[in-house]
């Protein structure tokens, strides 16, 4: 995992984390899955890849494996396929935006519940 890299990006992961319940040290799971994605905008997340998102974000495969089901649940990775998982676009967003400029959060809250949209600066 490039350091530089993810110090761009891991406040805004972790946020994002937060906000959906799930704790800011999935945050570099969560950035190894985005450096895999494919052309397409895919992960495949085998064996392999588990255990490389493990090395690097220097946590064992189990809890890679505890990492995707959680983003699951909250939605921020929807399964494809066997195998084969996507980032939900506002993860996809926020770190693409990262890399070039800055981006704000902004929430707003109905009775239907709650949106999360991102804003370039």
């Amino acid at each position: 995992m490039e350091q530089s890299e993810y110090a761009k990006v891991a406040l805004f992961l972790e946020d994002v984390l937060l906000l959906h319940g799930i704790r800011k040290s999935v945050a570099p799971i969560v950035f190894g899955m985005y450096a895999y994605q494919n052309k397409n905008e895919q992960v495949v997340l085998n064996a392999y890849v588990k255990s490389e998102l493990a090395k690097q974000a220097q946590t064992t495969k189990g809890t890679v494996e505890n990492a995707i089901l959680q983003l699951q649940q909250v939605e921020l990775l929807t399964r494809i396929e066997r195998s084969t998982y996507a980032l939900h676009p506002l993860l996809v967003k926020g770190m693409n935006g990262l890399e070039n400029t800055g981006i704000a959060i902004k929430i707003a809250y109905t009775s239907s519940g709650r949106l999360i949209e991102l804003e370039e600066e």
